[in-house]
């Protein structure tokens, strides 16, 4: 089943345990970006917008971070804090759903450096 999620207790929840996570992130332009196209895989020209993650097949959540409209999720400060020691943790298999672009990945980590995030990144 897949659904929506907006609290660090319902993605603790989602992923605890688990040995392996498939994940996306969902991006969007800059706002002096917005008209140029393909600026939302740009790393200096977007930001995360969403993160989506399935552990099984035909099941996944989508936890909106940064959209214009809707419901976000609440205290993203925590959320980020606990997904620098997620995707930190050697003992979780990540999998990217696209493959994992250099420009996708890059996107990720400009934003952990922007916001100061200590994060470990095995390649």
């Amino acid at each position: 089943m897949y659904k929506t999620i907006h609290t660090l207790a319902q993605l603790q929840e989602y992923l605890n345990g688990k040995t392996q996570v498939a994940f996306d992130l969902e991006t969007d332009p800059l706002d002096q970006y917005r008209s140029e196209d393909k600026a939302a895989l740009d790393a200096h020209k977007s930001h995360i917008v969403g993160i989506s993650f399935s552990v099984a097949e035909g099941d996944g959540v989508y936890l909106p971070l940064a959209h214009r409209v809707g419901q976000n999720a609440t205290d993203p400060e925590a959320i980020w804090e606990y997904l620098a020691k997620f995707f930190a943790c050697i003992g979780i298999v990540k999998i990217s759903t696209l493959p994992l672009t250099r420009r996708t990945f890059w996107i990720f980590v400009t934003y952990v450096l922007t916001f100061n995030r200590k994060i470990k990144i095995f390649l």
